[in-house]
């Protein structure tokens, strides 16, 4: 377990797994539970980092291919029943095509990409508004891209504060 200058592997989880005998440390917790306990003991002061709930549909600046491109404007639809595909080349999954099933209490979008279900976080579209992430994971199927000369501003109600 304690190789070379590292400690070992921390997991935090609510089930069994096959990992568990190679931790250095096992909790059986929930996640948020977890890191509320260690920042206690850390004394540490935890702030609301709460992400808003986003609608279902979205402008961002990513051209057909989900490459961040400030020139570009494409409506990203997360409604129930859209139909969404992977252009990630390096994905597992790169290419394959789904469809998004629905929100969960939390906002989160759950999707069903080749006939598996996977959750896209909902800090995902906060953080492609405003341009940050260098790719999409997913993109509609038929997606719908204008360009133009001037360049992407990320609208007020998204921008981060001040």
């Amino acid at each position: 377990m304690m190789k070379g200058t590292r400690l070992g592997t921390v997991l935090i989880n609510l089930q069994q797994t096959k990992l568990d005998k190679k931790c250095a440390v096992r909790v059986w917790s929930l996640l948020d539970r977890a890191f509320e306990v260690l920042a206690e003991i850390l004394g540490v002061e935890v702030t609301s980092t709460n992400v808003p709930l986003m609608p279902n549909s979205v402008t961002v600046p990513y051209n057909t291919e989900g490459k961040l491109d400030l020139h570009s404007r494409m409506r990203l639809d997360l409604s129930n029943n859209a139909r969404i595909c992977i252009p990630v080349e390096e994905a597992v999954n790169a290419h394959e095509t789904g469809f998004v099933r629905a929100r969960d209490h939390e906002g989160n979008i759950r999707v069903c990409v080749g006939g598996k279900n996977r959750v896209l976080g909902r800090w995902w579209m906060l953080h492609a508004v405003r341009g940050e992430v260098p790719a999409l994971p997913l993109l509609n199927e038929r997606p719908q891209v204008e360009r133009t000369d001037v360049p992407y501003e990320v609208p007020e109600e998204w921008r981060r504060p001040a």
